[in-house]
This record gives C-alpha cells, structure tokens and sequence, in this order.
C-alpha cells in the first residue's frame, strides 16, 4: 500500500472520526459550562480537523507527494506515541 494511500485511510478511518468525536464533546462540555479553556481547546481541535481535511483534499487532487505523506504519517505515529505516554 502507498504511503498517500495509508495515509488517506488512516485519516478518515482514525484521525477525523476521533476529531469529530472530540469536537462534538467540547461543543456539549461549552453548553454547559462556557469558559476560555474550553472554547480554546475547541478552536484547536477544529484546527487540527481542519488541517486533515485539508490533507484528504490534496490526495484527492493529487497534490500530495508521497515525502509529504511519509512525512504526516511519522508525526501521526509520534502523536499517537505521546498520546499513549500520557
């Protein structure tokens, strides 16, 4: 499998489902409670989703190289790596 392509998967089977189970948290948590912190974590989170969809559209048109995309599938494996370290 290609890099673009492990890539293009990971993302919308992983990374963006857990974003947006993320975002719809954060959103339900500042219904509730509206404070800075929140809302600060919101705007990163949409950030980040917006970053990746991003990412789909480029391997879409093609515009990703396949550097680019070993490059985001390493970062992806170190956040996940922090994440696990946590």
């Amino acid at each position: 499998m290609s890099k673009l392509k492990k890539l293009e998967t990971l993302l919308k089977e992983d990374v963006l489902v857990e974003l947006r189970e993320n975002i719809i948290e954060l959103q339900e948590e500042l219904a509730k409670k509206n404070n800075q912190g929140i809302q600060d974590d919101l705007k990163y989170m949409q950030d980040v989703k917006a970053y990746f969809d991003d990412a789909i559209l480029n391997i879409d048109n093609g515009s990703m190289t396949e550097e680019i995309a070993t490059e985001m599938l390493e970062d992806l494996e170190n956040m996940k790596a922090d994440e696990d370290d946590v």
